[in-house]
């Protein structure tokens, strides 16, 4: 099938294929670590300086038997429905810590990816290392015949259908992003609401050729943090995609755009925009950040006030902070100070861990992140730290 040669329906991701066929490999094969945020107690910190040395050398450091569970298996088939961290969840204590357990061969075709089927085995190396091999299958005698080779889907890192809403209709702009980007002027006729195969008239449009599609977004909500001083900064300002349109003509200033595609009836000042700001590659694996960070959960994208486990959160650390999708945080909630009796103070206790996150999808200070584990609920003001190794 040709590829087509304007933009999708739907944004699309860096130089990859249209977002339909993203969201089916999105994640298809892991997770990273991470942490973001501005978390201000004397012991956030002293968890963040504990973990730094670890992350220095993550990516190398080697997983010793103390690493699994005791109940690991020594043989698991994966099966349709699994996720990578359901998976690394069966083998490790800490499931990000699965790229140093997942040595594949990198001479097989696709060594990165499960697929449902596959069995995979617990052995341990020469140095007496535990790590999962696939396992090959047997020689199988065939005879004359024709045979459908069905489709492959690899086993994702996390639950696409819960993830996938937030990788389509959401993105973030900072705010010299949205004062620079095309907006809609007006409909045809001075038209109110306008639906599929109206026109509309977009200002400061990129130059592009005729035919070319471009995405609609509408403001939502601002995403603030608090800084040590108290002041509040603005990190983005979230945006929902509301539409999709196609450009007829263009004049120096106007643009005449038909709509192809809508969610929602396209208002007048809407954002107009050839480019998606988030960054959601096809496929990452847990590990450690690049760098030790600290932060908090600064919105629950549900609307509700406290999040559980598969709860998609926001979080107030981005790629400014060379954060990537896949990388896993721990959520520590603050616990309520205590008054000593004896000399009437009042004590601030060290946080209590209360689950994990992983980052899914990032813009420059901002990013989407799933809650995997949840003891508590979680809620926004909630700290982030680099896991402990």
């Amino acid at each position: 099938m040709n590829k087509p040669s304007n933009l999708p329906s739907l944004p699309t991701f860096g130089r990859m294929t249209p977002l339909r066929m993203l969201i089916k490999g999105v994640l298809v094969s892991g997770l990273s670590v991470a942490v973001l945020g501005m978390a201000s107690t004397s012991s956030l910190a002293q968890s963040v300086s504990r973990a730094g040395a670890a992350i220095e050398n993550a990516t190398t450091r080697s997983i010793g038997q103390n690493s699994l569970r005791a109940d690991a298996p020594q043989y698991y088939e994966v099966k349709p429905g699994d996720t990578l961290w359901d998976i690394s969840a069966l083998f490790l204590k800490d499931p990000w810590m699965w790229p140093q357990l997942w040595r594949e061969n990198p001479q097989v075709e696709n060594p990165d990816l499960i697929y449902p089927g596959d069995r995979l085995a617990l052995i341990y190396d020469e140095k007496g290392l535990p790590r999962i091999e696939r396992q090959k299958p047997g020689v199988v005698k065939l005879s004359p015949g024709i045979r459908i080779t069905r489709y492959r889907q690899a086993v994702p890192a996390i639950p696409l259908k819960t993830i996938e809403p937030f990788i389509e209709r959401h993105q973030v702009f900072s705010e010299e992003e949205v004062q620079a980007s095309a907006y809609v002027l007006g409909a045809e006729d001075g038209r109110i609401v306008t639906g599929v195969g109206d026109l509309v008239y977009v200002r400061k449009a990129e130059q592009a050729q005729d035919g070319t599609r471009f995405l609609v977004y509408r403001q939502q909500r601002p995403y603030l943090a608090t800084d040590l001083a108290g002041d509040q900064q603005l990190l983005g300002i979230e945006l929902k995609y509301i539409a999709t349109l196609q450009q007829e003509s263009a004049s120096d200033d106007v643009a005449v755009m038909r709509v192809v595609q809508a969610r929602e009836e396209i208002r007048d000042n809407d954002l107009v925009t050839l480019k998606d700001r988030g960054e959601t590659p096809a496929t990452f694996f847990p590990s450690a950040p690049a760098r030790r960070v600290q932060g908090e959960i600064i919105s629950v994208l549900s609307g509700v006030r406290y999040a559980g486990s598969n709860a998609v959160v926001a979080i107030n650390l981005g790629q400014s902070n060379r954060l990537v999708p896949g990388n896993v945080l721990t959520i520590k909630q603050k616990r309520s100070p205590v008054k000593d009796v004896r000399t009437e103070e009042l004590i601030e206790l060290p946080p209590e861990e209360t689950g994990k996150l992983m980052v899914f999808r990032t813009f420059k200070q901002v990013s989407y992140a799933l809650v995997m584990e949840a003891k508590k609920p979680i809620a926004v003001g909630d700290q982030l730290i680099t896991p402990d190794f």
